[in-house]
């Protein structure tokens, strides 16, 4: 997926993602609606791992903490990020996105590109989670 976006293009996937992480505020005040989304995620992510693979093993990591985090196991990271993981994964879920999932594997580069900023943009929690959940337990979905 070797796709160069443009500073335009750009701009308009973070004002998406944005948009995905307001609805992601309010979706994470009903644990149900929130768990669903996350599984709903994972299960697009199994159905398309080739062409995601280049984040697939994080987006399983960022499916496990938040779902450690609404289970109340694991609390040690900032509500921000949880926001931002959430609000990736509803970015990802969204067929109507920058580039619409509906075009076979260049329909994912956006979700890739956007998954991408949010692992980036949360990798100091995600690595504190990942020592975390490595001395408790091994991660499941």
């Amino acid at each position: 997926m070797g796709v160069k976006f443009s500073d335009k293009d750009m701009k308009k996937m973070n004002k998406e993602l944005n948009k995905s992480k307001n609805k992601a505020e309010k979706l994470l005040t009903d644990k149900d609606k929130t768990k669903k989304t996350i599984n709903d995620a994972f299960s697009k992510a199994v159905k398309n791992e080739g062409p995601i693979s280049r984040v697939f093993e994080d987006l399983k990591l960022l499916v496990s903490l938040v779902k450690d985090y609404l289970s109340g196991e694991y609390k040690e990271i900032h509500y921000g990020s949880i926001v931002a993981i959430v609000g990736g994964l509803i970015y990802f879920l969204a067929p109507l996105d920058f580039i619409t999932d509906f075009i076979p594997i260049a329909g994912l580069t956006d979700d890739v590109f956007i998954l991408g900023l949010v692992i980036k943009q949360v990798s100091g929690d995600l690595k504190k989670y990942a020592q975390w959940k490595s001395t408790i337990k091994k991660i499941s979905i």
